[in-house]
């Protein structure tokens, strides 16, 4: 999708918000994916691994193909980084291809 896409924008604060797009393929169509992120809080996320302080990224992803048949396909992603793990620790969308997943298990080495 190109160097454009910035699926993270450090240092990250609640209510940081900025926006990437970039151009590839979407069902075997050229189309840009634009991004709209917004920061919407620091809280408690739950996962089967444990608890964990997490940031909460709510990513708005619309699709615009050249192909008129494909319609204007958007959806929203929810995205729960943990600073003190490094990493993301949940996951969920309503893109209905999507796949939901969190944290399992980890350890420290």
């Amino acid at each position: 999708m190109g160097p454009e896409f910035k699926f993270w924008d450090f240092p990250v604060t609640v209510a940081k918000n900025w926006n990437f797009s970039g151009r590839g393929l979407f069902r075997n169509n050229v189309a840009t994916r634009s991004c709209v992120n917004t920061l919407e809080g620091y809280e408690d996320v739950t996962t089967k691994a444990g608890t964990f302080k997490a940031f909460k990224l709510r990513r708005d992803v619309t699709i615009q193909t050249t192909d008129s048949r494909a319609g204007r396909p958007s959806w929203t992603d929810m995205n729960s980084f943990a600073p003190a793990e490094k990493s993301t620790v949940k996951f969920t969308t309503t893109n209905a291809n999507g796949t939901e997943w969190e944290l399992a298990s980890y350890s420290v080495k």
